[in-house]
């Protein structure tokens, strides 16, 4: 699918952009950035005046309930995370259960039935923290 995002804040601390531009996306890749082709057939044109375009954030210490006590799932969580902007979910060890061994660690990426966010559980050293 083909989408441009228009006059949008792009920031990119890796490749030093700080610039309102116009962004084009083919195939879930950027194509164009800053002046499209007219020949660029967009399915889907989106306006970000006033909004940031950055890279996906990471959040380096998710700690979500599972299961959580409202019954949501960790698959619920990482929808809300990618919602909002996080492509990266870090899992630290001292949750509920404690990611002690390689099957809690395992446990915890198929829970995220999506492909996005990734989900990251961090490993306890010792039994038992």
């Amino acid at each position: 699918m083909n989408v441009i995002i228009k006059n949008g804040r792009l920031i990119d601390v890796a490749n030093g952009l700080d610039k309102i531009a116009d962004i084009a996306i083919e195939n879930g890749k950027i194509a164009y950035i800053g002046d499209i082709p007219s020949s660029f057939a967009a399915h889907k044109t989106m306006d970000a005046t006033n909004k940031w375009v950055i890279p996906g954030l990471i959040d380096s210490c998710s700690r979500p309930q599972v299961p959580h006590p409202q019954g949501t799932t960790l698959s619920d969580e990482a929808t809300a995370a990618i919602k909002r902007g996080f492509t990266a979910l870090c899992i630290p060890p001292d949750g509920d259960p404690i990611v002690d061994t390689s099957a809690n660690a395992l446990r915890l990426k198929q829970q995220n039935n999506a492909s996005l966010p990734a989900i990251y559980p961090i490993g306890a050293l010792t039994t038992q923290l």
